[in-house]
């Protein structure tokens, strides 16, 4: 398994539990560290003007976000402080093929923020954080798997993350 020693992997318990705003906020908070995001999933979006569109093959599509306005994951990192942005869409099998393909683009040594339901099954991060949200307690079966592999579990209430009962990031 390959060592990714200054990446933080976001992964959420279901949808709309507060990742991308974790990872915003994260990545606002610390500017200096010169973030690339990657947001990773398998479901195909639309794509705009405001991308770039990198490489597709039958495994998987890269696209490097440009656009600072879209409601997109992407683009809402970007308008975070994130120095580059890419969005990645294939299924988990192909993750490690793509992420090793975006590494032709970026030094993967570098500060990586990633947004994935999957990533932590075949790169091990400096951090790996689970998301919850209580008002959404679904649960994706997958990713309770990965809940022992969690460095930390955080508890969005829709305002403000949660390690327990303390604070962990407050919204701005």
């Amino acid at each position: 398994m390959q060592i990714l020693s200054k990446a933080i992997f976001i992964s959420g318990t279901a949808q709309n539990v507060g990742k991308t705003t974790l990872a915003c906020q994260l990545i606002q908070q610390n500017k200096a560290e010169n973030w690339i995001a990657i947001k990773i999933s398998p479901h195909k979006h639309p794509f705009s003007n405001g991308t770039n569109f990198i490489y597709s093959s039958d495994d998987f599509t890269l696209i490097e976000e440009i656009s600072f306005t879209s409601s997109k994951d992407s683009s809402r990192m970007l308008n975070a402080g994130a120095s580059r942005s890419f969005f990645v869409v294939c299924e988990d099998r192909f993750i490690s093929s793509a992420i090793t393909f975006l590494g032709n683009l970026v030094d993967l040594q570098q500060t990586l923020i990633v947004e994935s339901a999957a990533i932590r099954q075949y790169f091990m991060p400096r951090n790996f954080i689970l998301v919850y949200n209580d008002l959404n307690p679904s649960s994706k079966a997958y990713n309770l798997d990965l809940e022992a592999l969690a460095d930390h579990r955080i508890r969005f209430d829709g305002t403000d993350f949660y390690q327990g009962d303390f604070l962990f990031l407050k919204s701005q």
